[in-house]
């Protein structure tokens, strides 16, 4: 079985503009699946910032407590060390 793939001797080139040549058609498909993917993007974005919040512990709990001294005072009635 010999298949020849060039074009026929008897056929006319086809001679077409540039907006004739292109492959895809014009048309609102593409548009609408690109806003229909920004959507669900934002839904989603939207959905882990609320869950993001309401997870989050309070803000009085992660608040680091003032310093205090770092060596204990001896007591008044201690006696002293030895020299």
């Amino acid at each position: 079985m010999n298949v020849d793939h060039r074009p026929n001797q008897t056929e006319k080139p086809v001679v077409e503009n540039a907006t004739e040549a292109r492959q895809g058609r014009g048309g609102n498909r593409v548009l609408t699946i690109l806003i229909a993917g920004l959507a669900l993007a934002a839904v989603a974005w939207a959905a882990s910032e609320f869950w993001g919040q309401s997870t989050a512990p309070p803000t009085e709990q992660t608040a680091t407590p003032p310093a205090g001294e770092i060596s204990p005072e001896a007591p008044a009635d201690a006696p002293a060390p030895p020299p």
